[in-house]
């Protein structure tokens, strides 16, 4: 009685054990749209721009972000052909990538707002999103 007892218990445990391990395993990237507020804009390298806004989201067909937002042009006189160079971390701070994108539409007049997407690849793990950026003129 008391190896059945034994028995019992030790497989309790480690049934319990394996739920515990499997609930602190990572699950899929998300696929909703997700907003994160950890961004950095490193001004002195580049333009100053405002991100007003950005969110990203999971596209699991072609495993990668899609990363798109918003900013506002507070040089205080027009722009031109304005790129936004984006480095990209995910939540352990991992490096994702070097990204280039031009903003849309490519004329800016000053205090007008502009959108940008690009995408990271191999995403199915990013829980979140941190990207350190600036913007700089084409020519």
């Amino acid at each position: 009685m008391k190896q059945r007892l034994f028995g019992l218990t030790l497989a309790a445990l480690i049934i319990a054990s394996v739920l515990g391990c499997e609930a602190n395993r990572p699950g899929p990237a998300q696929l909703r749209p997700t907003h994160d507020t950890a961004v950095r804009n490193e001004k002195a390298r580049g333009l100053n721009l405002e991100l007003i806004a950005f969110s990203w989201y999971y596209q699991k067909d072609m495993d990668r972000v899609h990363v798109s937002g918003r900013v506002r042009n507070l040089t205080g006189q027009n722009i031109q052909a304005c790129r936004l160079i984006v480095m990209a971390y995910d939540q352990f701070n991992r490096y994702l990538g070097r990204k280039e994108a031009f903003l849309q539409p490519t004329y800016i007049p000053a205090d007008r707002k502009a959108r940008f997407d690009f995408y990271l690849e191999d995403g199915r793990d990013v829980k979140s999103l941190h990207l350190n950026y600036h913007f700089m003129t084409r020519y």
